[in-house]
């Protein structure tokens, strides 16, 4: 099984081949003040909508790399979906929405099949998304952009978390 939430804290560089953007000072460490969870994160902007959060039980930060020219920013999110939280029953529920084909397919797209991997101590299973996209969207200048995004769900003993590097 493979631990993949210091890789990707650690490793928080880009995911073509050839480039380097390893983080030169250790990350800094944050902590959601409902206590869920504590991760340590490189240098980057991070958003959070606290009332969002209450009201749909889904508690978690987004970080987003500092722009690179005018390519995509690569970006981390970390959530805790509780229970009763308003999307999902339960982490079941979300690896069938996240895997399933979706109404309008990406061309090219690509879904691997999940498998065991390691969030901490937890158990849990990660998956890749692969797929062109215009970036930036909604632009009539926007260029193709080899995307890919690893997924991680772990299930704890209420509720479950989520880990997306894209």
């Amino acid at each position: 099984m493979r631990r993949l939430l210091p890789a990707l804290l650690l490793l928080a560089g880009p995911l073509r081949a050839g480039e380097n953007a390893m983080p030169t000072k250790s990350p800094a460490a944050l902590e959601l003040k409902e206590g869920f969870f504590r991760v340590g994160v490189p240098d980057w902007e991070k958003s959070r909508d606290e009332e969002e959060d209450r009201r749909t039980k889904v508690f978690g930060v987004l970080l987003t790399a500092p722009a690179r020219g005018e390519e995509p920013r690569m970006s981390l999110s970390v959530e805790y979906y509780a229970p009763g939280n308003a999307y999902f029953e339960d982490a079941d529920a979300y690896l069938a929405r996240q895997t399933a084909p979706a109404e309008i397919e990406l061309k090219g797209k690509r879904v691997s099949k999940p498998r065991p991997a390691k969030l901490g101590k937890l158990k849990a299973r990660s998956w890749s998304r692969e797929a062109a996209q215009p970036f930036p969207p909604n632009s009539l200048l926007a260029k193709t952009h080899e995307m890919k995004t690893e997924t991680v769900l772990a299930e704890a003993k209420q509720g479950f978390y989520v880990l997306s590097y894209t």
